[in-house]
């Protein structure tokens, strides 16, 4: 309802010792009384033993409707690991490098995406995110980083020893530098061993019980990196 209808005239009951009734009082919607129409309240008495009661009309607020609107939220901002790359995924050689290429001995297969650069390049946060695990000793005389970036878990694998930049509970942002590219010693191929899990497990990542050696909740960052590719940090 507007605020513009015309405002309440209250009629004095005058002589017959009455409070004023809501009888007399109903108003439609377009301003005009159901009955005959209302006179104008006569003055008050200057006597206030004969002063008739008067309530003054209470202005009717709206109820805020309980439904509130949803949060719009932008698009979260993702970057490419690397500012550049010598071939990420496929791998070098026989494809090694590939999430799901096969592993020597006991059957297990590559839990991650390889990106290959020279040893020492910078590594970025893909998303802002805290992290949960810091400059761990991984493989190879690698270490390794893990940061929480909401949605989603990455291991940022096969770093350079020392390199991480933050340390578990501190947060980071979105096309920061966090690390650099270290170098396998018993490969001798420098790269970044990219992981990525839901979130939706515990836990340690690296665990037993599946061919990949690892929580339940990973998942395969191939197609993830690629729609990546042109989104290159700052």
């Amino acid at each position: 309802m507007n605020d513009r209808s015309t405002p309440f005239r209250v009629p004095l009951l005058i002589g017959l010792g009455l409070s004023l009734g809501h009888a007399a009082c109903k108003q439609s919607i377009n301003g005009t009384s159901g009955g005959t129409a209302p006179k104008a309240p006569t003055a008050f008495s200057q006597n206030p033993a004969v002063a008739p009661s008067y309530t003054p009309p209470v202005a009717v607020v709206a109820s805020p409707s309980t439904t509130q609107a949803p949060v719009v939220q932008g698009p979260k901002l993702l970057f490419f690991p690397l500012k550049s790359e010598r071939g990420y995924c496929a791998g070098a050689g026989e494809g090694v490098g590939a999430f799901g290429a096969p592993r020597s001995g006991g059957g297990r297969v590559h839990a991650a995406c390889d990106v290959y650069n020279s040893q020492g390049t910078i590594v970025y946060a893909i998303a802002d995110g805290e992290v949960i695990d810091d400059g761990y000793p991984f493989y190879c005389e690698t270490d390794a980083l893990e940061v929480n970036h909401g949605d989603f878990v990455v291991r940022y694998g096969e770093i350079k020893p020392g390199s991480a930049k933050f340390r578990k509970g501190q947060k980071v942002k979105a096309g920061q530098a966090i690390a650099q590219v270290g170098l396998l010693s018993c490969y001798d191929q420098p790269m970044l061993h990219f992981e990525k899990y839901t979130g939706k497990a515990s836990g340690p990542l690296s665990t037993p019980g599946n061919k990949y050696s690892r929580r339940s909740d990973l998942v395969d960052p191939t197609s993830f990196l690629k729609g990546l590719h042109g989104k290159k940090p700052p």
